[in-house]
C-alpha cells in the first residue's frame, strides 16, 4: 500500500466525547507525514539505484566494488 504525507493529512476522524486531544493527534500526525515522504524519498532513491545497477549489469558494464560491510550507506 503506497501512502504519501497527504493522505495523512487529509485524514478525518469524527470527533468522541472522550478521546485524545485533537491539538496534540494533528501534531503527530504531521511529524508522520514527514517522517512516510522521507522514507518514501529514500525508497524512489533505493529503487533508481537498483535499476540503474541492474541496466550496468544487463549491459555487461562494471558495477563498481561492491561496498564494504564498513561503508554506512545510511539505510539503518
Amino acid at each position: 500500500m503506497d501512502i504519501a504525507s497527504g493522505d495523512i493529512g487529509r485524514a478525518t476522524f469524527s470527533p468522541a466525547r472522550h478521546g485524545y486531544n485533537t491539538d496534540e493527534v494533528d501534531g503527530y500526525l504531521r511529524q508522520v507525514a514527514a517522517e512516510v515522504d522521507e522514507l518514501n524519498d529514500e525508497l524512489a532513491a533505493s529503487r533508481a539505484e537498483v535499476a540503474e545497477l541492474k541496466r550496468q549489469l544487463a549491459a555487461g558494464g562494471d558495477a563498481g566494488e561492491p561496498a564494504s560491510a564498513d561503508e554506512d550507506d545510511g539505510l539503518f
